[in-house]
C-alpha cells in the first residue's frame, strides 16, 4: 500500500523534471543541452530540489494516527485496542475510515454485506471478497454516508488523508451527533426469507430526566467547549448539546435540594445560570436483526425444540440449533433457575407446560399459520367409575392441596417433595403409594403427584390395575378455534405489544421488565403475511443499549407488524443464522444457556 501511494506523491515532481529539462534544452544551446555531463547532473539536483519541497508540503498535509485517535477519544471515548506503533505515519483514506467505523461501533456490519452487495460501486481497490472492501462500501452505506468519491465515483483508497479531508469528517462525525447516523441493509436469503439488520446511534454518554443549570448557549462550538472545559476543571459534571441552531452549556444533573446552592456557586464563580427541565436524553445506539419468513414461498419450517430434550436441561442456541439441523433459531420461553420453562409450552401437540396467569401464547400450525392470544387451561384426571380431580400443574413441584403430574421430559425422577405419587402405564395404574419424591418416570409413563386434598382423592379412588383417564383442554379466549385446534408447538411470553394491529403493550408484567431498557427478542406477523423473527441488544454502551416495551412497540411500526409477542430477553437473546450467532448477547461469556428455542429447517 504504501509504495503505490508515494509513487503517486512524486508521480507530478517527474513530470515536472521533464518539462523543465525540455525548456532548458530550447533555450540553451543545442551542444550544451545535450551535453553528457550537464543533463545528469542537472537531472540530480532538480529532483533533490523537488523531492525536498515535495516532503514539506506532504509533511504539512498529511494527517497522523495519533491525530485521528486523539479526536475520537474526545469525541466517543475512543481508546484503541491495540497502540499502533506507526502512530506518527500518515494515514491513508481508509485506515482513517475503518479507525472511525471502529470507533462508533460500525465495523462489525461489513461482515454482513456480500459479494453481491460490492458490486455497483465501480473498481474498488480492494479484491471483492476481502473486508477491506466491504469496510470501504459499508462506509457508503450509512445515512448520511461517512465517505463519498471523487467526480468519477473512485474511492481513492490508498491516497493519504488531506488535512481537507480531516476536516470533513470530524464535522460528519460531529453531524452524526446532532442529528444521528444509521445503517439498514435487506438481504433475501432465498425465497420466503429476508434478513434485516438496523443500526442506529453512537456510543457515549445519554443524558435522562432531570434539571440542569444551562450557563451559557453559543453559536460557536469551540467556545461552548472552552466553557465547558473550565467548568470541568472546577468539578462540575458538564454536557454541550446542540439545540435550535445553538451549542448550550449545562451543569447537571443537579438534585432540587442542591440547585440553588449550585446556582449561588456558579455565579461567584463567574457563571450565570437558570434552571432547565429535561424529560429524556439522547438515545444510545441501537443494533436489531430481524428475518420475516413468508410461509406462501418459503418450503421451510417452524417448529419449537427443548433444551436436550429435558425440561431440567439448559443448551445454548448455536448448540440446539445444529443439533436439530436448523437453519436458523432464536432463544423462545422465559425460564426458571434451573431451566424450567415458565407458562404454557407444547411441543409436537404434547402439553409440557400449563399456561401462566396473566401470559400470553403463540401458537404455529404444521402449516406454519401463527396465532397469538389468550388460552383457558383445564385438566383433570377421571376414573373407571366417573370420579374426577382437577389437574393444577405439569412438570413442576406440587404447590400444596393440588394434583400435578409429571413426563418423561421432566427428567429422570420426580422431585423430592412428600406426597402421594401414581404411576400410569398406557392409562392403566401400575403403583401407587406414599413417597418422598424421586420416583422414576420411564419412557411411556406419567406419575401423578399429590399433596393435601389431593393425596387423599387419590389414596381413595386410584387403586393398581385400573384404567384412568388424564383429559386436557386448551380453548383460546378470541380469534378462530379451529385454527387453534390444529396448533402443534405453543409457547408462552409477554408482555403482548401488538394485537389485531392495534399498538400495546397488554397485559400485567413487572415493571422492571416493562420500563427498563434491556435486550429483546420478539415473535411477530406482519400486515403482508410474513412472520418476524427480532432481536435487538443491549446492556452495552458501545454497541447498543436495549429498549424498554414502549419503545420496542414504537420500533416494531417499521416492520408493519399487526401482532406480536415479546418473549424473553436479556442474557438469553440470540439470533442463529447459518451456523453463526449473528448478535452480541449481553452476558460476559458469551451465549447463555436458554430452555426452548424457535428455529426454521
Amino acid at each position: 500500500m504504501g509504495k503505490k501511494s508515494y509513487f503517486h506523491l512524486f508521480e507530478n515532481p517527474y513530470r515536472c523534471y521533464n518539462k523543465v529539462v525540455i525548456a532548458l534544452s530550447n533555450v540553451a544551446k543545442k551542444r550544451i543541452a545535450r551535453s553528457l555531463l550537464i543533463r545528469p547532473v542537472l537531472a540530480f539536483l532538480l529532483v533533490a530540489f523537488l523531492f525536498f519541497c515535495s516532503l514539506s508540503v506532504f509533511c504539512a498535509e498529511s494527517v497522523t494516527r495519533e491525530e485521528l485517535n486523539a479526536f475520537l477519544k474526545e469525541t466517543l471515548a475512543f481508546q484503541p485496542a491495540v497502540i499502533s506503533e506507526a502512530k506518527e505515519n500518515p494515514l491513508t483514506r481508509y485506515e482513517a475510515v475503518e479507525t472511525i467505523l471502529r470507533a462508533m461501533g460500525y465495523d462489525y456490519l461489513a461482515s454482513f454485506l456480500t459479494e453481491e452487495d460490492l458490486r455497483g460501486f465501480g473498481k474498488l481497490e480492494f479484491p471483492a471478497e476481502s473486508r477491506e472492501a466491504k469496510v470501504s462500501v459499508l462506509a457508503t452505506l450509512l445515512s448520511p454516508p461517512l465517505l463519498k468519491g471523487d467526480a468519477e465515483g473512485k474511492l481513492r483508497l490508498f491516497d493519504f488523508l488531506t488535512r481537507k479531508e480531516f476536516e470533513y469528517l470530524k464535522e460528519r462525525l460531529k453531524n452524526y451527533q446532532r442529528e444521528g447516523v444509521r445503517f439498514e441493509y435487506t438481504r433475501e436469503i432465498e425465497p420466503g426469507l429476508t434478513l434485516k439488520v438496523y443500526k442506529e446511534g453512537l456510543p457515549g454518554e445519554t443524558f435522562g430526566e432531570g434539571i440542569f443549570l444551562q450557563v451559557g448557549a453559543f453559536s460557536e462550538e469551540e467556545k461552548a467547549k472552552r466553557v465547558s472545559q473550565w467548568l470541568k476543571e472546577l468539578n462540575y459534571s458538564t454536557s454541550v448539546q446542540f439545540e435550535d441552531g445553538l451549542f448550550k452549556v449545562r451543569v447537571g444533573p443537579v438534585d432540587k435540594e442542591e440547585l440553588s446552592l449550585t446556582a449561588s456557586r456558579l455565579k461567584k464563580q463567574g457563571f450565570n445560570s437558570f434552571p432547565v427541565y429535561l424529560k429524556a436524553g439522547k438515545p444510545g445506539p441501537l443494533f436489531s436483526l430481524a428475518l420475516l419468513f413468508d410461509p406462501q414461498k418459503s418450503k421451510r419450517s417452524i417448529f419449537l425444540a427443548l433444551a436436550q430434550d429435558q425440561l431440567l436441561e439448559r443448551e445454548t442456541l448455536s448448540s440446539l440449533a445444529r443439533r436439530k439441523g436448523a437453519l436458523f433459531g432464536i432463544n423462545a420461553g422465559f425460564f426458571t433457575p434451573d431451566g424450567i420453562p415458565i407458562g404454557l409450552l407444547m411441543i409436537d401437540g404434547k402439553i409440557l407446560r400449563e399456561p401462566q396467569e396473566g401470559w400470553f401464547v403463540c401458537g404455529f400450525t404444521p402449516q406454519n399459520e401463527m396465532v397469538i392470544g389468550e388460552v383457558v387451561f383445564k385438566a383433570e384426571v377421571i376414573t373407571s367409575k366417573g370420579y374426577s380431580f382437577p389437574v393444577s400443574g405439569i412438570n413442576r413441584k406440587n404447590r400444596g392441596e393440588e394434583l400435578v403430574f409429571y413426563t418423561p421430559e421432566f427428567g429422570p425422577q420426580t422431585p423430592e417433595q412428600k406426597g402421594v405419587e401414581c404411576i400410569v402405564r398406557s392409562k392403566r395404574i401400575f403403583r401407587i403409594g406414599t413417597t418422598q419424591g424421586k420416583t422414576s418416570i420411564e419412557p411411556g409413563t406419567i406419575v401423578l403427584q399429590g399433596q393435601g386434598r389431593g393425596a387423599s382423592w387419590m389414596l381413595e379412588n386410584l387403586k393398581p390395575g385400573e384404567e384412568i383417564n388424564l383429559k386436557i383442554t386448551l380453548a383460546p379466549r378470541s380469534g378462530d378455534p379451529e385454527i387453534w385446534k390444529k396448533v402443534n408447538f405453543m409457547i408462552s411470553g409477554g408482555p403482548l405489544l401488538f394485537r389485531e394491529g392495534r399498538k400495546g403493550p397488554f397485559g400485567d408484567f413487572r415493571q422492571e421488565i416493562v420500563e427498563k431498557e434491556h435486550p429483546r427478542t420478539v415473535i411477530g406477523k406482519t400486515s403482508r403475511g410474513e412472520i418476524l423473527f427480532l432481536v435487538v441488544d443491549g446492556r452495552n454502551p458501545r454497541h447498543s443499549q436495549g429498549l424498554t416495551i414502549n419503545q420496542l412497540v414504537n420500533f416494531l411500526e417499521k416492520y408493519q407488524v399487526t401482532d406480536a409477542l415479546n418473549l424473553d430477553g436479556g442474557g438469553s437473546v440470540t439470533f442463529y443464522f447459518q451456523g453463526k450467532v449473528l448478535n452480541f448477547p449481553s452476558d460476559p461469556t458469551g451465549e447463555r444457556k436458554i430452555s426452548t428455542a424457535l428455529l426454521l429447517r
